[in-house]
């Protein structure tokens, strides 16, 4: 069996997990674009299946009249070529869906319209637990047949092993004698970061830490969450990219993993919490 992915949504770990997995039942992985009459052309006359991850990332492209008049006709465009893939040339289409909506968008409206399309054009939909699917089908309520759990691959295999706390914190130039919370992952306005540090400055104990790490990629959203923590010296923030080869020296490091997300379906990160032996608080 071919199955195609999209060359761009092959860079992120969990997409390269899915493929390893894959290929060791025997799967032929292809790398294809995003939906057109070309590339599904390309597909049904090699066979196959076609999977999609994130469509945003093909038509989303920011604020303003301009970028939105490119985004609706990039949306129509992948909406089209979605119809044809399926309905023209008959290729099983399978949606991978992290989100009931994407994050930080601007045009929900467009979104909605859009996935609404990609659900409607494929096979399958596929989620990571059963109240996501519960939600899905709450919110997509004519296409709950299609979907389907499976359950979300794991990063031990990427990050590493859990090391020696101390050590870990003295390599990081970290205190020892405290208990360290951790927020890891992309800074973004969603993840209710700002909300985390407000509560940890009014609940958080004298011997209690809150450490974030992670990049904003020059939203300037850290640099707020900075002004908010002030001169409390109890929270540290390293605004930086880590590295796949250090992400196990901070959770190495930590005591308890903190992802206070204000919308979450699913999180790769929370996984994290299992791998390095640490509490979790999240959403329910």
């Amino acid at each position: 069996m071919n199955i195609y992915f999209i060359k761009f949504e092959s860079n992120y770990h969990y997409v390269r997990l899915i493929i390893k997995g894959l290929k060791q039942k025997g799967v032929t992985i292809r790398k294809t674009t995003y939906p057109s009459p070309m590339s599904s052309f390309s597909i049904a006359v090699n066979g196959g299946v076609f999977h999609i991850n994130w469509p945003e990332f093909y038509y989303k492209m920011g604020k303003g009249l301009i970028k939105m008049l490119v985004s609706i006709m990039l949306a129509l465009s992948l909406i089209i070529s979605m119809m044809i893939m399926r309905f023209l040339f008959g290729i099983r289409v399978v949606f991978s869906l992290h989100n009931l909506l994407p994050h930080n968008s601007e045009r929900r409206w467009l979104d909605r319209i859009v996935y609404s399309a990609v659900i409607f054009c494929s096979s399958s939909v596929i989620c990571h637990c059963i109240k996501a699917r519960e939600l899905i089908n709450e919110h997509y309520p004519t296409y709950s047949g299609k979907v389907i759990v499976i359950p979300h691959p794991n990063f031990m295999s990427v990050y590493g092993d859990k090391m020696n706390k101390y050590e870990m914190r003295d390599i990081l130039n970290l205190p020892q004698d405290v208990y360290i919370y951790i927020f890891f992952g992309k800074v973004r306005a969603y993840k209710g970061i700002k909300e985390l540090v407000k509560e940890f400055k009014e609940v958080g104990g004298t011997e209690d830490r809150l450490l974030i790490v992670g990049s904003d990629d020059g939203t300037g959203y850290i640099e707020e969450i900075k002004r908010i923590a002030g001169d409390d010296k109890r929270i540290m923030i390293r605004g930086i990219w880590v590295l796949d080869e250090f992400v196990n020296l901070y959770m190495s490091c930590a005591d308890c993993l903190v992802l206070p997300y204000r919308d979450i379906l699913t999180s790769g990160g929370v996984l994290l919490s299992a791998q390095y032996c640490i509490p979790l608080v999240a959403p329910a």
